[in-house]
Parts: structure tokens; sequence; C-alpha cells
């Protein structure tokens, strides 16, 4: 995801990929963000959903039913 925010070109595309799924009632989920700038770009594009680390680190099945029992 570092890219997108290098690049003009891979913003479009990710702006196309985001409003083709909005037009097909598709909520998006957007993988891999690592930086509050990349967050703030795919919320702007309308993205509804991220993971990756700026989220959390991976965690084991195990640390998922501890959270969740949370």
């Amino acid at each position: 995801m570092h890219s997108l925010m290098m690049s003009e070109k891979n913003q479009k595309i990710t702006n196309a990929i985001v409003q083709f799924g909005k037009s097909m009632n598709i909520e998006i989920l957007a993988e891999g963000v690592e930086t509050e700038e990349q967050k703030q770009l795919l919320k702007k594009l309308g993205c509804d959903y991220i993971q990756g680390y700026l989220i959390s680190k991976p965690v084991s099945g195990k640390e998922i039913e501890t959270l969740m029992a949370k």
C-alpha cells in the first residue's frame, strides 16, 4: 500500500476500484493500510473498511477470541 501514496496512477486505480464496487453496492475493504495518510486517502475515496498494521499487527486465532470476548 505504500506505493498508493507515492503514485498518482495508483491512486486513480484505487479510486476506480472503490467506485466500481460502490456502483455494485459492494462494501469496500482495503488491506495493508500502514499509515494515517493511507487511511485518510481511502476514507476520502469512499472505502468502507480498512485493515493493516495501522489498526493491529497480525494476531492468532486465540488472541482474536480474547479480543472479541472483551
